[in-house]
């Protein structure tokens, strides 16, 4: 339990050292990078068994690349201490992740390997986020 609140808190450090200043959605991110790790641990045990883990693995994995480049841009974006050119390559790079990751998705699909796991762990990473963000309204209200 112990190591897992140090790696907790080292992701955490890390994050915050890449920009991820804002205290909820650093929270977010953390949990997300959590959860597409322990989501590899069945992936690597069951590999020989099934590929669903694997698959499940894999689309975490690609929501959470893609939600921390997202992010990046949105504070870059938001801070207004960049300029306008920076701002479009930053948007270029953007769009030619989300092509990258439509290719991914499409090629995944139809290639059969169990869509659906890896639809699930795309999902998942949704439903967190949604859950992670009702729950920090509902913290805020309170106090």
């Amino acid at each position: 339990m112990l190591r897992g609140r140090m790696l907790g808190k080292k992701i955490e450090v890390f994050l915050y050292r890449r920009g991820f200043t804002d205290a909820p959605l650093r929270r977010v991110m953390l949990v997300q990078i959590l959860l597409t790790l322990v989501s590899l641990v069945p992936a690597l045990a069951l590999l020989w068994r099934t590929n669903w883990f694997l698959m499940f693995f894999a689309g975490a994995a690609l929501f959470t690349f893609n939600f921390w480049f997202m992010c990046q841009f949105i504070f870059r974006y938001f801070s207004g201490s960049y300029s306008r050119e920076l701002l479009l390559g930053q948007a270029a790079r953007f769009v030619l992740r989300l092509l990258l990751t439509g290719l991914v998705l499409v090629a995944i699909l139809l290639k059969g390997e169990s869509p659906v796991a890896f639809l699930a762990g795309l999902t998942c990473c949704v439903a967190l986020i949604t859950v992670l963000t009702v729950l920090n309204h509902l913290e805020n209200k309170r106090s």
